[in-house]
């Protein structure tokens, strides 16, 4: 069984073992994320060479060495040589890293979760490894029920947290459901944001 938690990753050293359309996948999310990110990899995808061209991540265009895993928070593991992935996940446990292993949960320290994401709302999905397709199927659900309107949302609501923060818990509650209620989501899917900003710019609360 695996807990949840949203990891800050912000200046974190990353590395992605694989160069791949999987470890591809993995490095666009890290990059995300603020992560500072390291491939190792002899071959690499033609995107993957482009990130490290324009310096959004540095890589080493060999096969994994030990030392690759020297002041690392976080590895994944994304080859097709079942064998390394092995020698990598017992290595990082040895180490006390962290470490993901694609589609392997039994070698993974930690798995991740389907992720949607908008703006900093951040959904996270996960079956605890029983079918990544589920994972899949529920994200593409998410990704089609909300969209750029919770960018817009949350960005508000963060504005005033501080204010919100110094007035009591009935005053806020009833502040917030005024704002939180599928009224004023469907309002800023078709794009009219006036009304979440009167309610922002009344400041009774």
């Amino acid at each position: 069984m695996y807990y949840p938690a949203f990891l800050n990753l912000k200046g974190k050293n990353v590395l992605v073992v694989g160069g791949g359309k999987v470890a591809l996948r993995k490095i666009l999310n890290l990059i995300k994320f603020k992560a500072k990110v390291n491939v190792s990899a002899p071959k690499a995808h033609e995107r993957i060479a482009q990130l490290a061209q324009i310096k959004k991540i540095l890589l080493f265009k060999r096969k994994f060495l030990w030392q690759d895993l020297k002041n690392k928070d976080l590895v994944f593991c994304a080859t097709n040589d079942s064998r390394l992935n092995q020698e990598i996940s017992r290595g990082c446990r040895e180490r006390s890293i962290w470490v993901n292993v694609v589609d392997r949960p039994a070698l993974c320290s930690f798995i991740v979760p389907a992720i949607v994401k908008r703006g900093e709302v951040v959904f996270a999905v996960s079956t605890g490894g029983a079918s990544p397709a589920l994972a899949k199927f529920l994200r593409a659900r998410l990704e089609k029920l909300f969209g750029k309107e919770l960018i817009v949302l949350s960005r508000g609501l963060k504005k005033i947290r501080k204010d919100l923060l110094r007035v009591s818990l009935k005053k806020r509650s009833a502040f917030l459901n005024k704002i939180l209620n599928e009224k004023m989501l469907n309002e800023l899917k078709k794009g009219n944001v006036s009304g979440l900003n009167k309610e922002l710019l009344k400041n009774n609360f």
